[in-house]
């Protein structure tokens, strides 16, 4: 069975994300965040204090079994929700799921628009080529950034060669 949605992970969110959209738009497919819709269908921080951590989490799940429900859609996906060996399992096997690589440089240049602390900046930028390593062998497909004008391109390229 061919995969009904395209999920994109990457080590950055708003990488990620502006590709998603300029994927989707391209491809003429649906756009989702689902880190957006998670936090948009839950109160995290309220959940947590009145329901506790383990109900948040079964929440955040469900959540996201949800969003991999849709059909012809471009899923921007956390990849720390990939740390989950049944929430791994539901994305791959409802979407195709798609690495956005990136050299150290371009990462570092996109963690500084991230809206993080200097310590968790650091924790990441420890962690990249760990994270790389994973990504990749979690993904159906990797795709290599070499530039903003040709990663959509270059993704249509592994997709077709990946159906083939």
């Amino acid at each position: 069975m061919s995969a009904i949605n395209l999920c994109l992970v990457g080590l950055t969110r708003n990488f990620t994300d502006d590709i998603c959209r300029k994927l989707a738009m391209h491809l003429e497919m649906f756009y989702a965040d689902a880190q957006d819709l998670v936090d948009y269908e839950l109160n995290v921080e309220d959940m947590e204090k009145i329901c506790g951590k383990d109900y948040l989490l079964k929440k955040k799940k469900s959540s996201i079994f949800n969003i991999f429900s849709y059909e012809n859609a471009v899923i921007n996906l956390d990849y720390a929700f990939l740390n989950d060996r049944e929430i791994y399992e539901h994305v791959k096997s409802k979407s195709l799921i798609i690495f956005l690589k990136m050299d150290k440089p371009k990462f570092l240049t996109e963690l500084d628009r991230e809206n993080l602390t200097s310590s968790v900046k650091m924790i990441n930028t420890d962690l990249f080529e760990d994270r790389q390593k994973i990504l990749e062998n979690l993904s159906h497909i990797t795709v290599v950034f070499k530039s903003d004008d040709t990663i959509i391109e270059d993704i249509e390229k592994k997709l077709i060669n990946y159906y083939r």
